[in-house]
């Protein structure tokens, strides 16, 4: 239920772990000096590490009783795109060599079946198959895996940054259509009136050669009613850091959030249910030669 709610608190995919030694430097330059953010997404060919950890936790209260949940979640591989269209971002080939598969079970944080072992995604027609040595992955495992890659996000990462030139310390609004691009496609009815995203360019730095930024988001999300009698509401709250190369040079990018929440559901029969969240993530992409 915590994901299947709220995809804002732990959809957003983060990283640890792997760190290769920082060749960055400060900017230095002319503090008045304008940077047009250009992202590179990913392209065939790419090879990637990535390491993404996620952690939260659910507090639920129903016909006054409570309970509490915890979960966590580690993943590391290896991704080597073998085939994306120029037309999408998501890739239609792909493998995944996995060192680190685990998450929380009953309490307990136990590995996944293709820990240690390569996945290979594909997409056969309208859909994507995901399997190991030809075998597809235990329907349990399977959620996740067409969450990422067989939903539809109408938006990307570079449309949460604005088209023309910023100045470090410039913020922006960030209009709501792009919301997907953060949570993916929302399970609920945004009250647009209440709720706002802005940016921030933070930092300008030198790393390898290339020019990187910082930009920080801040979320700030009410639920409204939807249609069809759904009587969710509530109110989600979230900081968002991307480091990445923003000279359109390299796919490659570190991304950490956190975010916590109070939603409500009414249910006519069983009366209300009310949901505290929160979350922490970090995923991050190096790319490898």
């Amino acid at each position: 239920m915590f994901r299947r709610l709220i995809p804002l608190v732990v959809g957003i995919v983060v990283v640890v772990g792997c760190k290769k030694k920082d060749n960055s430097s400060g900017d230095g330059g002319d503090p008045n000096a304008t940077y047009t953010i250009k992202i590179r997404e990913a392209q065939k060919g790419d090879k990637s590490m990535v390491v993404k950890t996620r952690s939260g936790s659910q507090t639920i209260t129903v016909g006054g009783q409570t309970l509490t949940q915890k979960e966590q979640e580690h993943f590391a591989y290896t991704e080597s795109i073998l085939e994306i269209p120029a037309d999408t971002l998501k890739p239609t080939k792909v493998t995944r060599a996995y060192t680190t598969a685990e998450k929380t079970d009953k309490g307990v944080l136990k590995p996944l079946s293709y820990a240690n072992k390569t996945v290979t995604i594909e997409k056969k027609g309208a859909t994507y198959s995901f399997t190991v040595d030809g075998k597809t992955l235990p329907l349990a495992e399977l959620v996740e895996f067409r969450n990422e890659f067989e939903k539809v996000d109408k938006s990307k990462i570079a449309d949460l940054f604005p088209k023309h030139p910023v100045k470090v310390g410039e913020t922006w609004d960030i209009d709501l259509a792009n919301i997907s691009a953060l949570i993916g496609s929302p399970q609920f009815t945004l009250d647009k009136e209440k709720s706002k995203v802005t940016g921030k360019f933070v930092r300008v730095f030198t790393k390898d050669g290339q020019q990187w930024g910082v930009i920080e988001i801040k979320v700030e999300i009410a639920i409204a009613p939807g249609a069809n009698g759904a009587s969710l509401t509530g109110t989600i709250s979230s900081d968002i850091t991307i480091e990445t190369a923003i000279d359109g040079s390299v796919y490659g990018r570190t991304m950490r959030v956190t975010g916590n929440g109070n939603i409500s559901n009414l249910d006519p029969r069983k009366g209300e249910t009310k949901i505290s969240i929160e979350g922490s993530q970090e995923q991050s992409v190096t790319p490898m030669k």
